[in-house]
């Protein structure tokens, strides 16, 4: 390919699908998605948002993909989280496992000693913790590999709903939780 061709294509190159993706802004909350599903991939996303971001509150809710990545990777997990200001989790995401005895979300949670997550097992509970907790100037990202994204498009559709209303809170002029 030709130089021109390259920067013809790049022009019009959106990115990755699911990766940081904006799914929208309500007001002054930011709503993105993003696939990661590993420790590793989730530190390194937050700790980019939080460096993008550093004055927002930064809310991680995040899906467990697998039993076997959960019950090998729990400590790892455990520690990724690190610049968030709150974490939620919800139940593993099976893709096609079956549960592992004692393996769930729960194990991450009692290894979180940093932080105390909030644990809503059950996904569809979450955009109507999210539409009440939220205040401008939040950063809100959902993660995982599972269907966590449906959430995060949940959570867009109900806080417009809120703003048409006026009811969305404004924070204090600090909006880091510490």
């Amino acid at each position: 390919l030709s130089f021109s061709q390259i920067s013809l294509n790049l022009k019009s190159f959106t990115g990755t699908k699911r990766r940081f993706n904006l799914i929208g802004q309500v007001e002054d909350i930011l709503i993105f998605d993003d696939y990661g599903h590993h420790p590793t991939e989730i530190a390194a996303t937050l700790e980019a948002a939080r460096a993008s971001w550093e004055n927002r509150r930064l809310i991680c809710i995040f899906q467990p993909h697998r039993y076997t990545r959960t019950m090998f990777l729990a400590h790892e997990f455990a520690q990724c989280f690190k610049d968030a200001d709150e974490v939620i989790l919800t139940d593993i995401y099976a893709a096609y496992e079956d549960p592992i005895p004692g393996v769930s979300t729960e194990i991450i949670v009692k290894l979180m000693h940093d932080k105390t997550p909030v644990y809503i097992p059950k996904k569809e509970e979450i955009s109507n913790y999210i539409s009440e907790q939220a205040r401008q100037g939040d950063l809100i990202i959902t993660m995982g590999a599972g269907d966590i994204h449906i959430v995060a498009k949940e959570i867009f559709s109900r806080l417009k709903q809120k703003a048409q209303k006026g009811w969305i809170e404004h924070a204090n002029a600090e909006t880091r939780v510490a």
